[in-house]
């Protein structure tokens, strides 16, 4: 049996909840996470948090479905609206967010642990590449299914790779003003296969 839906009261007790949880989880890591420091951190009762999340571990796996989700969706825009540009800018400028950083290295150091934490990690990677699939069959729509899925899996490791360099607290040679540009070259020769890939003026 399912449990009763929550009252608007209850809703935003949820997500007060979630988002406590979200910023200890990025500030102290896994380390710190526990209903009681999410408790302590809204100034409510431990039996407030347990009401909605009786476990720690049950707290974490729905974080990582509400984070996941949130980031999947806000995928979806850019690359439906413009294409593979603004999805690839969209995708570097969150790189560079400090939350965004810090929460995805947690849930990976989770993921690589727990069965459970890493299958909502493939099913947001699957959302991932189909975003990126959507874009690059809109600049290029007479490739099949199979090899848009390939090629968005290609693009994906690059981002993801390149994400090891960039964003807070990184500070590499070669990585300032412009490269964000040669990385937009390089996910139009992986993508397109063009050998020299010209990057759309952005509006």
């Amino acid at each position: 049996m399912s449990p009763p839906p929550l009252s608007p009261k209850g809703r935003k007790r949820r997500e007060e909840i979630l988002e406590a949880a979200g910023s200890i989880l990025e500030e102290e890591g896994y380390a710190g996470f526990y209903t009681r420091s999410i408790a302590a951190r809204l100034g409510i009762r431990l039996s407030n948090v347990q009401y909605y999340f009786p476990t720690r571990e049950s707290l974490l796996e729905e974080l990582f479905h509400h984070a996941l989700e949130a980031a999947a969706m806000e995928l979806e825009e850019p690359a439906q609206r413009g294409g593979l540009t603004p999805l690839i800018r969209f995708i570097l400028a969150d790189q560079q967010s400090p939350r965004s950083c810090r929460m995805f290295w947690e849930l990976w150091a989770i993921a690589g642990r727990d069965p459970e934490a890493y299958s909502v990690m493939s099913n947001y990677y699957i959302a991932y590449r189909d975003a990126l699939a959507t874009a690059i069959a809109m600049e290029a729509p007479q490739l099949e299914s199979d090899i848009l899925k390939k090629r968005a899996l290609l693009v994906m490791s690059l981002l993801e790779g390149v994400s090891l360099f960039r964003g807070e607290r990184r500070k590499f040679s070669g990585v300032g003003q412009g490269f964000d540009d040669d990385i937009i070259q390089a996910v139009y020769t992986l993508a397109l296969g063009a050998a020299s890939p010209i990057i759309p003026e952005t509006s």
